[in-house]
């Protein structure tokens, strides 16, 4: 990454951000409609660990979904700090 902006500083660098905030924000949809959640509005541990854990195709999208939150989060974060 580059270092000392200053006079090369563009709004391009924030939409970056913005992406992999959007990013993230898609794979949690993704999981939202990969495991059933009838009694919480979201998606929490207690939905996910027996989906997880069953060892269906569906465990390894949820896996990738996971992942996917995680890694992109964090890109948002240090764009946005950065």
């Amino acid at each position: 990454m580059r270092r000392d902006l200053k006079e090369s500083y563009s709004p391009l660098f924030f939409l970056a951000s913005l992406g992999n905030g959007g990013l993230s924000v898609s794979f949690f949809m993704y999981l939202m409609f990969m495991v059933p959640h009838p009694k919480t509005p979201m998606a929490t541990f207690d939905a996910i660990w027996p989906v997880l854990t069953g060892g269906s195709i569906a465990s390894a999208f949820i896996v990738l979904a996971l992942i996917g939150i995680v890694y992109f989060g964090f890109q948002h974060l240090r764009l946005l700090v950065w």
